[in-house]
């Protein structure tokens, strides 16, 4: 049942999305899209450029699904989804930002009620019903639109899409009197995309993930 009337939610969320508007084109530079909004319900991808040699592939290095049911009494929920299929999917690549003690995986899992990974952040939902941040209120922290969908977009851009600096690809042949096939496999890595800029050496690898 829900708390807050769903004609006063959408209003609100209507706000969210005029915000989104009047810097689409900003957004849209960053590689946010804007798949679709259903009801109180917000798709977005986020594409990463990964360097090829002179060239690049950009992909799309996450893809969230943002429930906004009676917000703001309560923050908006994030989950990971296939951008295809609209389905709950693992996301592929970490969520790495700075913190006071070095770079940090803002993505947990499993989160009590759903077994599923999530983005670990004040102002996403599964953050504040999760049991360990049962001492850290949403109402602490809805007065600096930190559930807002630009600004929880903001994070998941600079940690899971412009954090990504490469692909490291690692091939195993096998001898064919084996009847093996061989192996390929394929790491993102990710990492502080604003040292590397500022010449501070990094480990390549150090944040990948397959």
């Amino acid at each position: 049942m829900a708390l807050v009337d769903p004609d006063v939610t959408n209003r609100k969320l209507d706000h969210e999305i005029e915000l989104w508007n009047e810097h689409a084109d900003e957004y849209r530079r960053r590689g946010w899209l804007l798949l679709e909004r259903r009801g109180l319900r917000v798709d977005v991808g986020f594409l990463a450029e990964i360097p090829l040699g002179p060239q690049s592939l950009t992909a799309m290095t996450a893809c969230v699904r943002f429930d906004f049911a009676d917000y703001d009494l309560s923050p908006p929920s994030v989950e990971f989804i296939d951008p295809i299929t609209g389905e709950y999917a693992t996301p592929i690549v970490p969520a790495v930002m700075p913190t006071d003690e070095g770079p940090r995986n803002m993505l947990v899992g499993s989160h009590p009620e759903t077994d599923r990974p999530f983005f670990c952040v004040p102002g996403v939902r599964q953050y504040h019903d999760h049991p360990q941040h049962s001492g850290d209120s949403w109402l602490l922290h809805r007065a600096n639109r930190e559930g807002s969908l630009v600004g929880i977009c903001d994070r998941i851009w600079r940690s899971m899409a412009r954090s990504v600096l490469g692909l490291r690809i690692g091939l195993m042949t096998l001898p064919a009197a084996t009847g093996q096939p061989g192996q390929m496999e394929f790491q993102v890595v990710t990492g502080d995309i604003d040292a590397l800029l500022a010449g501070i050496p990094i480990l390549p690898g150090a944040q990948a993930s397959q």
